[in-house]
């Protein structure tokens, strides 16, 4: 009886086995993935307060000189602005170029040429020059657009600001700005407010 129980024990044993064996796949053909990823150029605020050429800070004799007509006496804005470029590219040329309109006042008929503003880029030693840029040149690279422009950075090969920038994006604008209000060769600009706007376009090549 008890071999009896041991061989019955034995069968069903190979019987789990043979069904456990008996297991079926199948598998599919393989389906593609694919991921894209797009080229991109963007600018983000870092400063953009109101740049203002204040003459009523000059001291007297600064004055006197100005309203005589005296040329070279420029006046520093206390903030300059600037933006942060961030880019994902496939190794193309990157042109950041500043436009800036003329200066009109809010009444009369004067103006103060964009191309009395000059400034030192945060980016000038890409330029060659390492110093100051003038509207109205050195903006071969640059666009059409409103008033005057000046390039401002050169990127050769950009692939990723990420990889390649200290702080994953790169300051673009201006360390410092200033303006002569009247250069020497034509009138003094009459008491009153001048407006004006200041952009930066970057742009992939």
């Amino acid at each position: 009886m008890k071999r009896f129980f041991t061989l019955t024990a034995i069968l069903v044993l190979a019987l789990f086995a043979a069904t456990a064996s008996a297991q079926l796949t199948a598998t599919s053909a393989p389906v593609q993935m694919k991921a894209i990823v797009p080229e991109y150029i963007g600018l983000h605020v870092a400063n953009t307060a109101a740049v203002v050429f204040d003459y009523s800070l000059m001291s007297d004799v600064s004055k006197d000189q100005f309203v005589q007509g005296y040329s070279g006496i420029m006046m520093i804005a206390p903030t300059a602005p600037s933006w942060n470029l961030v880019y994902n590219l496939s190794n193309r040329t990157v042109t950041v170029c500043a436009y800036a309109t003329d200066l009109t006042p809010t009444t009369g008929s004067d103006i103060i040429p964009a191309t009395y503003i000059n400034g030192i880029p945060l980016q000038s030693t890409t330029l060659g020059g390492g110093g100051y840029v003038f509207f109205g040149q050195n903006n071969a690279g640059c666009g059409a657009g409103p008033g005057a422009s000046t390039m401002i950075d050169k990127i050769t090969g950009a692939k990723s600001s990420y990889k390649n920038e200290p702080t994953h994006m790169r300051p673009e604008g201006f360390s410092m700005l200033q303006i002569n209000a009247h250069e020497g060769t034509d009138t003094v600009p009459l008491p009153g407010t001048y407006l004006g706007t200041l952009y930066i376009v970057a742009q992939a090549i």
